[in-house]
């Protein structure tokens, strides 16, 4: 649009253009600034000429102040055209309170491109890219379009999709294929999303069918939940349902300590490869009006969340567990950001930009009627209700008390109960706490830890605990098992290699 700018200005008299490109200026000279006042000179003298400065923005963070000193001077010569090219964030950001800075322009704000506006700018580009040689199949010039406006959210058409056009060209001639196909597509995409957005592979197929098995050994006393969670995420992987929200939204339900947030943990390592993907959000922390702005980021650049702390952390990552801890504790308008979120699968944060969630899971805990499943659960076998008639029943007593709307808690995939565990879970918990801990001891001292199983049986019913569940196992492990290590270590010289056999009456249970 800039270029087309200066053409028309060029049919009046205007001969040359400039193009100021900043990140170039900047690691390109030892002084960028002494290096643009007499490039700018020099084209001054030569006259009829057209600056367009890129990413204005930069000139205007305070690292860069001799810079924008630069820039101003020629927005103030009669001799100079400049025509800037600015974000909306950091127009919004760093340009707009500048007032001498930004009276000096004349303001064009341009909307995105359409899909079908930018398929007419890839099948120009195609008819020329036709005639010297290169061939791009129909199927992937759509492709192009979909999947880079899917996955590439924080960047925009028909740029972005130009852009992967070219470096699926590129990819093309490096593998020595004669036609640019939709797996190259798909391939070039993935290297710049950072994420696998290929065909569901052999492999990846293997993963989604025993996914449920792989989070069944780690999650311990909550199937129904996990059996859930899995057939979302299997609609979601292979493109059966909606594409325009995130992958899969689920609000869990139960009393502390029984393994929402694990499951959030476990699920992030083995759907997204890592636990470094979770997106941690404590909703206790958002229990004011105001707190929306530092998950969306505030307009105003004078405020501290000017840049928003969600919106950043899924623009950085868009493949993202997020987990909403608590979020019954939300404002309401806080609450009323992830309905957005939820139902349409991107959010325009304070500085006008767009985040695209749809690349995301999405997992809200909630304690709200804990009480309830507590008493259900207690006596399963003398219920009447089914647990699906339990379910709405539970779901209307917490509408009843305000904590959610309707609306709020519908746009959800699926509202799912995680009920109290059982001693004998409680046992099955605790082999897994031990292992890990164990596992992890040995890793780090290089000593190994035997222990009876009188010793796990008697440190899983110290640990057992309807009210706490997995909280009171974990504070029984730290300060029965750990503080007898301790206190073992200080008395006695282990080496490593060496192995601590544990009894029961050792940790005095």
């Amino acid at each position: 649009y800039a270029l087309r700018m200066a053409e028309q200005k060029q049919g009046r008299n205007y001969t040359r253009v400039l193009l100021l490109k900043p990140e170039i200026l900047l690691s390109g000279t030892e002084h960028p600034e002494a290096f643009l006042l007499k490039a700018l000179g020099q084209a001054q003298q030569a006259g009829r000429f057209i600056l367009i400065i890129e990413k204005l923005g930069m000139f205007m963070e305070e690292s860069n102040a001799n810079l924008r000193g630069v820039i101003l001077q020629a927005l103030q010569s009669t001799g100079i055209n400049v025509i800037g090219i600015a974000n909306a964030a950091d127009y919004h950001s760093l340009i707009k309170n500048d007032s001498a800075f930004d009276g000096m322009f004349e303001k064009t704000f341009l909307d995105e491109a359409s899909e079908e506006d930018t398929m007419a700018v890839l099948m120009e580009q195609f008819f020329k890219l036709e005639k010297q040689g290169v061939n791009i199949t129909f199927k992937a010039l759509k492709s192009i379009v979909e999947l880079s406006q899917r996955y590439l959210g924080t960047s925009a058409l028909p740029g972005k999709a130009t852009g992967i056009m070219e470096d699926a060209i590129l990819t093309a001639k490096a593998q020595k294929a004669k036609v640019v196909t939709e797996a190259i597509i798909r391939q070039t995409i993935s290297q710049k999303a950072h994420m696998n957005v290929e065909e569901v592979t052999a492999g990846e197929k293997d993963k989604l069918i025993h996914l449920e098995d792989i989070l069944k050994k780690k999650v311990i006393g909550q199937d129904h939940a996990i059996h859930l969670i899995v057939n979302a995420l299997k609609r979601a992987r292979l493109d059966i349902g909606s594409s325009k929200r995130p992958q899969g939204t689920f609000l869990f339900l139960g009393p502390t300590g029984v393994g929402k947030t694990e499951t959030a943990k476990v699920l992030a390592e083995a759907y997204f490869g890592s636990v470094e993907n979770i997106v941690r959000v404590d909703m206790n922390e958002y229990g004011n009006a105001d707190s929306v702005y530092e998950i969306i980021g505030s307009p105003d650049p004078g405020k501290s969340h000017s840049e928003g702390f969600l919106t950043k952390k899924v623009q950085d990552n868009p493949a993202s567990l997020i987990l909403l801890d608590e979020i019954e504790k939300a404002h309401k308008n806080v609450l009323n950001v992830f309905l957005q979120i939820l139902d349409e699968g991107h959010l325009i944060d304070g500085l006008g930009q767009k985040t695209d969630f749809r690349n995301t899971i999405i997992i809200a805990t909630s304690n709200a009627g804990a009480l309830l499943i507590r008493d259900y659960f207690k006596n399963t076998a003398d219920q009447e209700l089914t647990r699906t008639d339990f379910k709405k029943q539970l779901i209307d007593a917490i509408l009843k008390e305000g904590l959610f709307s309707p609306e709020f808690v519908n746009r959800f995939d699926e509202v799912i109960l995680y009920t109290p565990l059982t001693q004998e879970q409680t046992i099955k918990l605790a082999i897994l706490m031990l292992d890990k801990f164990i596992h992890e001891f040995d890793q780090k001292k290089g000593i190994k830890i035997a222990m009876e199983k009188e010793a796990v049986i008697g440190l899983a019913e110290r640990g057992y605990s309807v009210d706490f569940g997995a909280r009171e196992m974990r504070r029984v492990i730290t300060e029965v098992l750990q503080t007898y290590l301790a206190d073992y270590l200080l008395n006695n010289e282990v080496k490593r290699g060496e192995t601590i056999t544990i009894k029961k009456e050792n940790l005095e249970l």
